[in-house]
C-alpha cells in the first residue's frame, strides 16, 4: 500500500508543490489548561522560524510552579520568540491574566518547526494556517505515563472545482501503542478518508493531498494529554534563500 501512495504521489501535478512552497510558514500554537500537580511541572517548547535567509531556533525549557496558566506560559514563549527575532502576533497581549479555562494563541510568520513536551495539566495543539507539514512526530511519555487523544483536521482546496474539503483523523494513544504505529493508524485513516498520506520514516507521518489531486491549505494537530508529558514535533518545509 505504500508503495502505491508514492507512485500516485510521483504523478501528483508539479503546480501543487510549487502552491505549497509559496505558503508563508504562519503557525499558530493554542495553549489550554493549567499546572496542577503539586511542586509545579516542567514544560519544554521549541519554535524554529525563518529569518534573515537562516534558520533561527527559540527553545523554552522550564520548571515552572503550581496554577501557572497557558497564558502565563504563552507570555514567557512570545517574550523569547521576539527577543530571537521571530514575527509574533499575540492576540491575549492586552488582555490581563488569562484562566485556566481559556486557551490562549500564539501565531509566528515563517515558521519552520514546533515542538513540545508538556506536563502538569497544560495540553497544546499545532494549527499550520497555510499548508501541510513537511513532517510529524509524537514522542511518549518520560514521567507521568497515561494515554493521548491525537487528532488531526486538514482544510484542502481543490484547484479545478473551486472546493474547499476537510478530513478529520482521531487515534487514541495508549501505552501499548508505539509511535510507528500512531502513524500507521494516521495512515490507514486518512487512505479511508480520501487522504493521501506518507511515512517518510517509521515513526513520522504526513498528509499530502486529497486522493481528488486538492492541495492541502491547512492542517490543525492536537495532543490531547492532561495528565501525561506526551511529546509532538511538527516541521514545515525550509525557505528557498533569497
Amino acid at each position: 500500500m505504500h508503495l502505491i501512495t508514492r507512485l500516485l504521489l510521483c504523478l501528483a501535478p508539479v503546480i501543487l508543490v510549487t502552491d505549497q512552497a509559496r505558503a508563508e510558514g504562519l503557525a499558530q500554537l493554542t495553549l489550554h489548561g493549567a499546572i496542577s500537580s503539586e511542586g509545579g511541572a516542567r514544560i519544554e517548547l521549541e519554535w524554529d522560524h525563518w529569518s534573515k535567509n537562516e534558520n533561527r531556533g527559540t527553545a523554552m525549557r522550564y520548571h515552572l510552579a503550581n496554577s501557572t496558566t497557558a497564558f502565563d506560559v504563552a507570555v514567557l514563549l512570545v517574550a523569547k520568540l521576539r527577543a530571537d527575532g521571530a514575527k509574533v502576533v499575540f492576540p491575549a497581549e492586552n488582555s490581563g491574566t488569562g484562566s485556566p479555562e481559556h486557551a490562549v494563541q500564539v501565531f509566528v510568520q515563517n515558521t519552520t518547526r514546533i515542538s513540545f513536551r508538556l506536563d502538569g495539566g497544560i495540553w497544546a495543539e499545532v494549527t499550520l494556517c497555510d499548508q501541510g507539514p513537511e513532517l510529524v512526530q509524537f514522542f511518549k511519555p518520560l514521567l507521568r505515563r497515561r494515554g493521548a487523544l491525537i487528532a488531526v483536521s486538514t482544510s484542502t482546496w481543490q484547484e479545478h472545482t473551486k472546493k474547499p474539503g476537510k478530513t478529520l483523523l482521531r487515534v487514541d494513544a495508549d501505552l501499548l501503542a508505539s509511535t510507528s504505529s500512531i502513524c500507521e493508524q494516521l495512515f490507514s485513516q486518512g487512505l479511508s478518508e480520501g487522504l493521501v498520506c506518507d511515512r517518510p520514516s517509521a515513526d513520522s507521518w504526513r498528509p499530502i493531498r486529497s486522493s481528488g489531486g486538492a492541495v492541502i491549505t491547512g492542517c490543525s494537530i492536537s495532543l490531547i494529554s492532561e495528565d501525561s508529558d506526551w511529546g509532538l514535533e511538527v516541521s514545515l518545509s525550509l525557505p528557498e534563500k533569497e
